[in-house]
């Protein structure tokens, strides 16, 4: 019997992807229909995620019949027209023509609210089953605000099973009226395959801070980039990177480089592999949101044995023991941030200790065979 997924979601998203691939390696669908939930520059495809010969056909992502450049901005120009009902309508369409077993909307805000589109009002007559994964903001953030309070009580009246990063988003969606099913912690990466322990080199060592140069919505990097003008004079001889930085970021930066001692520098747009090759040289990360979920940047640095100072409200009081194995901050704390980020510069024997404690935490609760366990009993009815 012909089981078929249809997923919502952001393609660009790495992410994404990795749920993508380690979903169709489980063999428990013929086919995933992926449709976007953000816009397809490059568009997830057969190649792009590694799939070969059987695994290549099982996906299908939905794309206008036009060219790659033409449905980028294709699908701007209708979201402006539409909104999100045409993309509702798709998805609609998707459903009768696939009959699929499953419908799953990964992350709530861009993908999720399609599924409150007037042309789902009726779905008590629905033979699928629908899945909700947060990404970590979906509640956190947006559960606390009025102007989110309605569509996310309408879509959780239509979700079946509910899944989290953070445990503490099941008392966010009780409160949203949320009764069903509640999956937490299940992680949007799946997990990491770590195949040594053995470090680099020792992170004491190490003469380098890498900082996630978020400034939007959620990021609050500004904040990082405070804190270590507070303790400038503890920071002698360490070169300070800064990944992924938006443009108030950036300037900041800039002006740091002309007006401050620090020795900081933005590391331009590379792959993810680059990134964690800047972690296995790093001393420190930093990364600082108002909300978050699991931070992948947060678990790379610890793959390579980097001290991690994470901001509350994510998921990392999972994995870091709170002034032991990486410091919990309160992202608007400059002052805290600046004590915790001196202490893990002068404390050798913390920051190696916790590497060694961190890679033996994340074999432990962030494996890979893990992960698609749990995607396998997700998927399984």
């Amino acid at each position: 019997m012909k089981r078929i997924l249809i997923i919502v979601g952001m393609v660009e998203s790495s992410h994404f992807q990795k749920w993508i691939k380690a979903t169709i390696s489980t063999e428990l669908f013929s086919k995933v229909i992926v449709i976007p939930s953000d816009y397809p520059v490059n568009k997830i495809n057969s190649n792009g995620l590694g799939l070969e010969g059987k695994q290549r056909s099982q996906l299908k992502v939905f794309k206008l019949p036009i060219g790659s450049k033409l449905n980028n901005f294709t699908f701007r120009i209708l979201d402006l027209t539409f909104g999100l009902s045409w993309r509702a309508l798709i998805l609609f369409i998707s459903i009768k023509i696939y009959r699929p077993k499953i419908v799953h909307f990964q992350e709530l805000q861009h993908g999720g609210y399609i599924y409150n589109a007037k042309i789902f009002k009726s779905t008590r007559k629905r033979n699928y089953k629908v899945i909700c994964s947060t990404w970590g903001s979906d509640l956190i953030l947006y559960g606390k605000l009025i102007s989110h309070e309605l569509p996310l009580k309408q879509l959780l009246s239509k979700t079946d099973v509910l899944t989290a990063e953070r445990v503490d988003d099941g008392e966010i969606a009780r409160k949203l009226n949320y009764s069903k099913e509640f999956i937490a912690p299940l992680y949007i990466t799946v997990g990491a395959k770590i195949k040594s322990r053995i470090l680099s080199s020792k992170p004491s060592e190490r003469k380098m801070i890498l900082i996630k140069g978020y400034q939007d919505n959620h990021g609050r990097a500004l904040n990082a980039l405070a804190a270590l003008t507070l303790i400038e004079a503890h920071l002698t001889g360490y070169k300070i990177g800064v990944f992924s930085a938006s443009n108030a970021v950036q300037l900041q930066v800039e002006y740091l480089q002309n007006n401050t001692a620090l020795n900081i520098e933005i590391i331009k747009r590379t792959s993810n592999l680059e990134i964690k090759n800047y972690f296995s040289q790093s001393r420190i990360y930093i990364g600082l949101a108002i909300s978050d979920g699991l931070s992948t940047s947060m678990v790379e640095a610890m793959e390579q044995g980097t001290f991690p100072i994470q901001s509350a409200n994510s998921a990392a009081n999972l994995f870091i023991k709170n002034g032991s194995t990486g410091y919990i901050v309160d992202p608007w704390d400059i002052i805290g941030v600046a004590n915790c980020i001196e202490k893990a510069v002068k404390d050798d024997q913390m920051v190696d200790k916790a590497a060694i404690e961190n890679l033996n935490s994340l074999a432990e609760k962030y494996s890979y065979e893990t992960g698609l366990n749990q995607i396998k009993e997700l998927y399984k009815s």
